[in-house]
């Protein structure tokens, strides 16, 4: 067990514990530069650690030992996805990073986002990334798929499907904040099966408005086949904003 953050005089601090808790070892390879913001430890190899600083991810492979920086900033929260551990993800002051090599490398998976700011991460065991952020509530980003979905309300677009789950037909009924009217007010209307591929697609080539919008879908995919009863995602892009839900269809 891991444990770290800063002391009342504002001195970072790492201790490791081999004993579930009885006597604790200080760890000061990492360094006392910045703050210890965030802590992760491999599901199957305690030796393998992630720490993140104000100056970046660091990593272990010896339990503490020696460090090695992997690059970022700012970071403020760290997860590893459980199903696979070489997946890492950061959440930092500017969004959210993965990595699919165990920090070899970070990529940016920010669409969607509307404040990039993030206080926690956190893997399901139901496969979703959940992340916290400063002012914009949460979100959840589904790791089979890729999707993102904001779980708070106050999006400038609105969905929503009746019936669901839904039996051979469902109509999506779409409306945006007056507000947030006029210019490009045009969007798409996409729907995915659960392993992220592109079922339907729908442009919506005029002006939304604060009176509800409806679009009836009967189960075929673009080439007019019939889907198979499943877990469907659907997804609506209009003016920046971005509104993701899920959709239980039965043939």
């Amino acid at each position: 067990m891991y444990t770290g953050g800063k002391s009342y005089s504002g001195q970072p601090w790492l201790f490791k514990t081999m004993d579930a808790g009885v006597s604790w070892d200080t760890l000061t390879a990492l360094g006392t530069d910045t703050t210890l913001l965030a802590l992760a430890v491999h599901p199957a190899n305690a030796n393998i650690v992630y720490a993140g600083k104000a100056n970046g991810v660091f990593k272990t492979t010896d339990g503490g030992n020696n460090w090695t920086g992997t690059g970022l900033a700012d970071v403020r929260a760290i997860a590893i996805d459980p199903g696979a551990p070489e997946t890492v993800y950061a959440g930092t002051a500017n969004g959210v990073y993965v990595s699919t090599s165990g920090g070899g490398g970070w990529v940016a998976m920010n669409d969607g986002l509307e404040d990039p700011a993030m206080t926690d991460l956190e893997v399901t065991t139901d496969h979703y990334l959940v992340a916290s952020t400063y002012g914009a509530g949460m979100y959840r980003w589904h790791i089979n798929t890729g999707i993102n979905e904001q779980t708070t309300t106050g999006k400038t677009a609105t969905l929503a499907a009746y019936p669901n789950p839904a039996r051979g037909r469902v109509t999506f009924s779409i409306w945006q904040s007056a507000a947030k009217l006029g210019g490009a007010g045009s969007g798409e209307l996409r729907i995915y099966d659960a392993n992220g591929r592109l079922i339907r697609f729908f442009p919506l080539p005029y002006a939304l408005s604060p009176m509800p919008s409806a679009i009836t879908w009967n189960g075929l995919d673009d080439r007019n086949n019939q889907v198979p009863s499943g877990v469907y995602f659907y997804r609506l892009s209009s003016g920046g904003s971005r509104s993701v839900k899920t959709l239980i269809f039965i043939r």
